[in-house]
């Protein structure tokens, strides 16, 4: 079959002090330091959430569980890293992978599974590993480096400290 056939144009039209621009084509994608890439991934931050929040509803997915009040942490979100916490089960694992592919079709976004790293703690190696694989993603490995802070090392020392203190 020709692609020629099945070739998508979007045309989309902004909002100017309230009144509808005219529609336009869309030609290009947002380029790195494009003062609209902050909102619009917020909005698709927004959309990733909500897909989280449905699966929760649904009871497909078991979150972490924190402190004496036991509340549920299953999605936390800064910039453009997304972290998902959650009981580490197939269930879990495979729902996430699920999200991940909705979102993928509703935002046109590509998710970069080669960037995303699974972990677990108290788990066996064997089974964090088959995760992994299931998900086409790496090992994450304590400890490690997030937002320039060291997680899963040793907050007493004071090593720990030194490149945040740095930064100050």
């Amino acid at each position: 079959m020709d692609r020629g056939l099945f070739e998508y144009t979007s045309m989309v039209l902004i909002l100017v002090n309230g009144s509808p621009s005219n529609e336009f084509k869309l030609q290009r994608g947002l380029r790195q330091g494009n003062p609209f890439a902050p909102f619009h991934f917020v909005i698709v931050a927004e959309g990733l959430s909500s897909l989280m929040k449905e699966v929760i509803s649904k009871n497909l997915f078991s979150s972490y569980r924190v402190g004496i009040d036991e509340v549920e942490v299953n999605l936390l979100q800064f910039m453009d890293d997304t972290i998902n916490l959650g009981e580490v089960t197939l269930e879990n694992v495979i729902t996430i992978k699920c999200i991940m592919r909705c979102f993928e079709l509703v935002s046109s976004l590509k998710v970069n599974f080669s960037k995303i790293s699974f972990g677990a703690v108290g788990v066996e190696s064997s089974e964090v590993e088959k995760f992994a694989r299931l998900l086409n993603c790496s090992l994450l490995t304590l400890s490690f480096t997030y937002l320039g802070m060291s997680i899963g090392a040793n907050p007493r020392r004071v090593t720990t400290w030194k490149s945040i203190i740095g930064k100050f």
